[in-house]
């Protein structure tokens, strides 16, 4: 018998391979809204997109069948139609679920693209299965093993380009509308050249092939053309309304962001952003300018790198507290990166997403020297209680002591009894040291004003120094300068200064029982200030007196009054200076001393 005659309608044709690429890329467009779209569950847009390219498949094929024009008459099963239908949506889930994960790699777009090419295979030939006339078909086995490779082939890369290819599609929509073009012309190029390689050959008259509900293709043709132009004009104002909608979150999220942004960056104190390992993911332009180190340098350090270790307990406390959900506020130091230590009052927030704590904001305030400002304030209100008390007593005292110092070295001088005369010692050595007390009390109730002069600091020093140099080598104490300038000029009252600084060294030679080293160190503060420092590596200040010390006639040592560093820091406040006093027990002690530098002076 002779095989039926075929031909083939052009605009079919074309019409066929365009809905295989829009359904394509309507399909690939829903699929990535799985990633786009941040849900926690991408499931209904793999369903809807499994079944847009479902019946992508389905649709292409039926008009392509409805293409060619064979010289004898066709119509289809109906329950082939619908399992056709079927076979293309599972298919196309299975395809799309194995590629559906971010992670996925070249061997799992293999394996889709296998899926995908068994799909559209299956339903072309379930589809051919459906058609309802009075012939058999076979086919050339060159031609359709020529279809099934090129199918691989344009699947594989279709698919490669939608989830990997950076390159040259550098946009989704350039990636997307190229993966749809591979994948619809591999599709196309496959049913019509199956077509092609198929011999339909009739069958005799009396043999029946079908007898169930079927329908005619001249009823099938534009029911089908018309429900697939709908559906794909359906699916395309469904993605334009999206993308709108997307573009509109997209505008929101990036005003949101640059506000947010805005907010952070131009905050006068400091912001930062650590993760739930306690390491930086952000900080601000302020808590750089806080801690000296550039955002790059801290993210490349845990928070705690940051801080004294005297401060970790209660910082890592605070920090544990917030990833609780609770909002914190603590108070810590953190190392400036050129040493300075910084006092900060922080408020710490859970940073929450999706309704888990993946981290904690803070903002820090920089509290260093409205903490030192306060503490100047306590302690001039205690000197000037002392003051007042001194300047009522000091002279009432001062009076009687004098004639009392008076007869009792007449009485020193006349006495020829051995005994006397040491019970006499004692009392004069007592009233020297009365009238010591006194002259404290006295320094506390003279007025601010003084009258300075322009000295050399290091001059003071070096004086200093010579003069308690033996007492420091009797007890194996060696006392080393190290002067980052040989010149450094200050306004002050050169006796006063150095009442401090022997008061401060004489209590650090004091407190190294064992011998050692005292440093005195000189450095420049900053351009108008000059910073000595006296370091010391002896007992130490416990952590619970170490705000105590400079308070009135508090003293750690068995014949102190109390009142020598209360003196000193009642010196450096009237030049305008500070002291702070930093100190580990059984580590050592520092004194810092900042004097501002007299200027227009040459310092070298």
């Amino acid at each position: 018998m002779e095989s039926f005659s075929t031909n083939y309608n052009s605009f079919i044709v074309t019409l066929s391979v365009v809905i295989a690429i829009i359904y394509s890329f309507t399909a690939f467009d829903l699929f990535s809204r799985k990633h786009d779209e941040n849900s926690k569950n991408g499931i209904p847009w793999l369903l809807a997109a499994a079944f847009t390219l479902g019946t992508g498949y389905w649709t292409m094929h039926f008009v392509g069948m409805l293409a060619i024009k064979l010289s004898s008459p066709v119509d289809y099963r109906l329950i082939g139609v619908v399992l056709t239908l079927g076979i293309a949506i599972t298919g196309s889930a299975v395809t799309l679920a194995v590629i559906k994960k971010r992670e996925s790699n070249v061997y799992s777009v293999a394996l889709g693209s296998i899926f995908m090419s068994a799909t559209a295979l299956m339903v072309h030939f379930a589809g051919m299965a459906a058609v309802n006339f009075n012939a058999t078909i076979t086919y050339n086995s060159f031609l359709l093993t020529l279809a099934i490779t090129v199918l691989l082939v344009f699947s594989f890369f279709s698919l490669w380009v939608l989830c990997y290819e950076q390159r040259f599609f550098k946009t989704p929509l350039l990636k997307k509308l190229v993966a749809s073009i591979i994948a619809g012309t591999g599709i196309s190029f496959m049913h019509y050249t199956t077509l092609i390689a198929a011999s339909f050959t009739p069958i005799s008259s009396g043999q029946e092939v079908f007898s169930g509900y079927s329908f005619e293709k001249d009823f099938a043709a534009p029911f089908l053309i018309i429900t697939a132009l709908v559906i794909v004009t359906v699916l395309v104002l469904i993605s334009v309304m999206r993308d709108r909608q997307l573009a509109r979150k997209a505008t929101e999220l990036i005003e949101s962001e640059n506000r947010y942004n805005s907010m952070v960056e131009n905050n006068p104190d400091g912001v930062f952003l650590i993760d739930m390992y306690g390491h930086f993911i952000r900080i601000n332009r302020a808590l750089e300018d806080i801690t000296g180190y550039t955002a790059e340098e801290a993210m490349n350090q845990p928070f705690l790198n940051l801080i004294p270790e005297d401060y970790h307990e209660q910082t890592f406390r605070c920090f544990e507290d917030t990833k609780k959900g609770q909002p914190q506020k603590c108070e810590t130091m953190v190392h400036h990166k050129y040493g300075d230590k910084v006092v900060l009052k922080i408020t710490t927030i859970p940073h929450i997403v999706n309704g888990k704590v993946k981290g904690i904001i803070g903002i820090a305030k920089d509290v260093t020297e409205l903490n030192m400002a306060e503490e100047l304030i306590r302690r001039s209100e205690k000197l000037t209680a002392v003051g007042e008390l001194a300047a009522g007593v000091a002279h009432e005292i001062r009076n009687p002591l004098t004639s009392l110092k008076g007869f009792t070295s007449i009485l020193h001088s006349s006495s020829e009894d051995k005994k006397n005369k040491e019970f006499l010692e004692i009392m004069l050595s007592e009233i020297d040291r009365i009238n010591f007390i006194v002259s404290e009390f006295m320094m506390l109730a003279k007025p601010d004003k003084k009258n300075f002069q322009t000295q050399n600091l290091i001059s003071i020093l070096q004086h200093v120094i010579a003069l308690l140099g033996t007492q420091a080598i009797m007890k194996n104490i060696r006392l080393i300068p190290e002067y980052e300038v040989n010149q450094i000029q200050v306004d002050c009252e050169e006796n006063q200064l150095k009442q401090v600084f022997v008061n401060v060294i004489k209590n650090a030679i004091e407190a190294m029982e064992g011998g050692g080293k005292v440093q005195v160190k000189v450095n420049l503060h900053d351009q108008n200030r000059v910073k000595i420092s006296i370091i010391d590596h002896g007992t130490g200040i416990p952590k619970d007196k170490l705000d105590k010390v400079g308070q009135p006639f508090f003293t750690l040592k068995e014949s102190g009054t109390g009142l020598g560093l209360m003196v000193s820091f009642k010196i450096i406040q009237n030049h305008n200076g500070i002291m702070q006093i930093e100190s580990k027990e059984n580590k050592g002690t520092k004194v810092e001393i900042i004097l501002p530098i007299k200027k227009n002076e040459q310092n070298t």
